[in-house]
């Protein structure tokens, strides 16, 4: 029981230690934040905006063609079904004429 209290206690200290150097790198992560925005919704140059259209471009072609494959798998899937469900009746069909 001492060792859980003690544990505890360490934690606290811990959490305690944490949250004051936090607080204290609270400007220096506030200017980081807004550099980190500001830099992610600056202009692209020319030749960056080139390669980031390509770049989507073949990322929606590969979703493109990821949605078709499965389009295509669940079709096969369902022709398979319907096949058996054919097979399963042509049985019940074949055990009631006997």
């Amino acid at each position: 029981m001492l060792s859980v209290i003690g544990l505890n206690c360490l934690l606290a200290v811990l959490t305690g230690w944490l949250t004051y150097r936090l607080w204290r790198w609270r400007c220096w992560l506030t200017q980081l934040t807004n550099w980190l925005r500001h830099t992610a919704s600056a202009p692209l140059y020319t030749g960056d905006l080139g390669y980031a259209i390509a770049l989507k471009r073949v990322q929606l072609a590969e979703a493109r063609l990821g949605i078709a494959q499965w389009q295509l798998r669940s079709r096969q899937t369902r022709q398979v079904l319907q096949f058996a469900k054919f097979l399963r009746l042509l049985l019940l069909y074949r055990a009631a004429r006997r």
